[in-house]
């Protein structure tokens, strides 16, 4: 799943994020007409201004001209959208809480868990679990709906990080079926 050709990754996540949405829906018919609102979190634009700008010293700044507003990479996916769901659009930084009210808008759901899915693994998920379980939520990553542009090393580290410290790596199969038993 994972590669260097961005769009390559978009497209296998697609796929899979397309499976949990019917698998949702199958979930949402089959629970007493319950449903589970996504909260969709989309980058705004994270372009950097100089040299000073490095994530990394002495390497290319991975920041620079990274999802500007409008560009591809900071669109909801058709698909992946339902009217019932909460769009947080101006994430700014590799973490979803940071500079959002995704926070504010999770205790206003009285909302205890968080699954997760995107891109980058070892950046942008890592960095949203970590903050999730430092706010007291239960975290759950699927690891069949996260790809990192970085490598299968930086993606297999990401959800070994999770495994070890932060909470559960599930597939979408496996995680519709604790929800199904959840509800039976």
């Amino acid at each position: 799943m994972v590669g260097d050709d961005l769009s390559v990754v978009v497209a296998q996540l697609l796929q899979q994020a397309r499976r949990a949405l019917d698998v949702r829906e199958q979930e949402r018919d089959g629970a007493a007409g319950e449903s589970h609102p996504f909260t969709v979190t989309v980058s705004g634009s994270f372009r950097a201004q100089g040299e000073l700008d490095r994530l990394t010293p002495g390497r290319k700044s991975t920041v620079r001209e990274h999802n500007i507003e409008g560009s591809p990479g900071t669109q909801i996916i058709p698909e992946l959208y339902r009217e019932a769901d909460y769009v947080i659009d101006n994430k700014k930084r590799l973490d979803c809480f940071y500079g959002t009210d995704l926070r504010q808008l999770l205790d206003a759901l009285s909302v205890k868990s968080v699954v997760l899915m995107g891109i980058n693994t070892n950046t942008c998920v890592l960095n949203t679990a970590f903050t999730a379980f430092n706010f007291d939520y239960r975290v759950v990553v699927l690891s069949d709906c996260v790809a990192s542009m970085y490598g299968d090393d930086l993606h297999v580290l990401g959800l070994q990080n999770v495994a070890r410290c932060l909470g559960w790596v599930l597939t979408n199969e496996q995680f519709f079926q604790k929800l199904k038993e959840k509800h039976s």
